[in-house]
Order: C-alpha cells, then structure tokens, then sequence
C-alpha cells in the first residue's frame, strides 16, 4: 500500500510551522463521502415535498377558479375535491416544517465536513 503524506511548512510572522497532510485511504474516504451524504437524503426528500406541495397548490387554484364558472352542480363536487385538496396541503406543509427543522444548514455543513477531513487528514 502506499501511503502519500505532504510535509508542509508554512511561515507566518516568521514564525515557521509544519504540518503533514496525508491523502485520504479507502475507509477515510467512505466515512468523509457517508458523512457529506447525511444531508443529501433529507434534501431529496425535501425538495420531492415542495414540488407535492406545488403541484397540490396549483391545482388548488384552478379549482377555485373553475367554482368560480360553474353551475351549483358541480360546484358540490370541486368543494368536496377542495377540502381534501386543502388538508393534504396542510400535511404536506407540516412534512416539510417537521423536515426543515431536522436539516443541517448548507453553511454549517460545510464546516463540519472540513473540520472532519482536517481532523482526518491533517497530523
């Protein structure tokens, strides 16, 4: 197996300091790739709930356009297709509070997964 490192010296108010930088192995490189794909699921799913929500919504508004239009016959029917409409609007908002809660800031996700690869990495 070879092992590559990187001696690096750097100078600062001259003041030298050295560090040794070492290329990731194949179980460092799996728990760096594991650890930056935590939020990755979360952000399929979360992305899958807004366009739920965004299709539910736009359909929403066409119905209340076509209430609008219609006899009272068929009014009964959007109504009831409107209120079904609108609580699976409320669950899929609540899916997507609840989801939006659990997720990791982009921001502080990057840190986490440079500290990881520093402390991994860097001797």
């Amino acid at each position: 197996m070879i092992v590559t490192k990187y001696d690096v010296t750097i100078g600062i108010n001259e003041k030298n300091f050295s560090v040794v930088v070492f290329e990731p192995n194949n179980s460092q490189k799996e728990e760096l790739l594991s650890f930056s794909n935590k939020n990755s699921d979360k952000l399929k799913k979360r992305d899958a709930l807004v366009a739920d929500i965004n299709e539910k919504q736009e359909e929403f508004n066409l119905n209340k356009e076509l209430i609008k239009e219609i006899g009272i016959l068929d009014k009964a029917t959007l109504l009831i297709e409107q209120k079904k409409l609108n609580k699976e609007l409320r669950g899929l908002q609540r899916s997507l509070s609840e989801l939006d809660e659990t997720l990791v800031p982009p921001q502080q996700m990057v840190e986490s997964l440079l500290k990881k690869r520093f402390e991994l990495l860097v001797g």
